[in-house]
């Protein structure tokens, strides 16, 4: 059955559920699991990326601070946005880094996809989440350890 779209990237790539967990005790490392269903016959291979950004020393979009960063292709590259035909759908954990030195905190994640040759961002239409230059406000997460 299909799934409402609650992100559409470039009318090429829908998501359809994703879930951060709220906090982060021990773990060095954030894991995303993520569903998304193909909205055409994609004829490119595109990259998806996860930043994440601590944001306790400012509110200021522009002046938080990236920890970590995460790009691959869907499931290691085994399942590469070119061979996607439309409609289907497809579910896969992705795992980000937490460095050890990583202050306790609050942190912002941020989601989107490129094109693997030309390194343009996908444009995002959502009216669940934010937003902002090409680029997904996922949702946020507080580090404990």
């Amino acid at each position: 059955s299909e799934k409402p779209i609650l992100a559409n990237f470039g009318n090429q790539i829908g998501l359809t559920s994703a879930k951060i967990p709220e906090i982060i005790s021990a773990e060095d490392k954030l894991i995303i699991p993520l569903n998304f269903q193909s909205l055409d016959n994609i004829i490119d291979d595109m990259v998806i990326f996860v930043h994440i950004f601590n944001i306790d020393k400012s509110f200021d979009p522009d002046n938080v601070t990236l920890i970590s960063q995460w790009d691959g292709w869907p499931l290691q590259g085994q399942f590469q946005t070119s061979a996607w035909k439309t409609g289907e759908q497809l579910g896969f954990n992705i795992t980000i880094p937490i460095p050890e030195d990583s202050p306790k905190g609050n942190y912002l994640v941020h989601l989107g996809w490129y094109k693997t040759e030309t390194q343009v961002r996908l444009p995002i239409a959502s009216t669940t989440y934010e937003t902002r230059d090409s680029v997904l406000e996922l949702g946020s997460f507080k580090l404990l350890k």
